[in-house]
């Protein structure tokens, strides 16, 4: 497979290579979902230099599918809860097995804080579903985003980090989630 053409037929059957099972555990904590995160990526262009990372992973859905659909270079996840963390890792090694991941691209997940930005350093696009998070736990990742400088992507879903000096919004979407038929998503831009 040529690095050029992301295997978006992979991306459709996520939930084959999920497979049945549980996969972290109750989803009581919400998701966006595999439509809205294609619409996502539809709005919001993500190339080869770019790096995203998921804050609250969750399982890794949301990172295995940017992988798949994107020529990222890196897409990866932090997620605090060890058993969602561990559902993750489950996703990557059931993606790679069946040859869907590409050695000159990177996927994986950690098992951490998000609010230890150094976790996430070299990240130019900073995913977060924060509807559950306390207002510190955003302060703390919006903070570093806009410490990251020029150039580096929010998407805070749920809730609007507006007027931070330093951070500019670019876009709202409005995208079915788990737990709405149109959760807000602010798209900003460091600088």
């Amino acid at each position: 497979r040529s690095p050029s053409h992301p295997p978006r037929k992979a991306a459709e059957s996520l939930s084959e290579a999920l497979g049945e099972g549980e996969w972290g555990g109750p989803k009581t904590y919400g998701e966006i979902t595999p439509a809205s995160v294609r619409d996502l990526l539809a709005k919001v262009e993500l190339g080869p230099d770019d790096v995203f990372v998921d804050l609250g992973s969750g399982t890794g859905k949301v990172v295995a599918q940017v992988y798949l659909m994107t020529l990222v270079k890196r897409a990866f996840g932090i997620e605090l809860a060890e058993h969602r963390h561990q559902g993750a890792k489950k996703l990557a090694s059931a993606l790679q097995a069946r040859g869907l991941t590409d050695p000159s691209r990177k996927l994986d997940f950690i098992a951490g804080d998000i609010t230890d930005a150094s976790l996430w350093a070299d990240a130019t696009v900073v995913f977060m579903l924060c509807t559950c998070f306390p207002d510190a736990v955003v302060a703390k990742v919006v903070d570093a985003v806009v410490a990251k400088g020029s150039g580096t992507r929010l998407i805070s879903g749920s809730f609007s980090v507006a007027q931070v000096p330093g951070l500019h919004l670019e876009q709202t979407i409005a995208l079915p989630t788990t737990f709405s038929n149109g959760e807000p998503f602010y798209v900003y831009r460091a600088g």
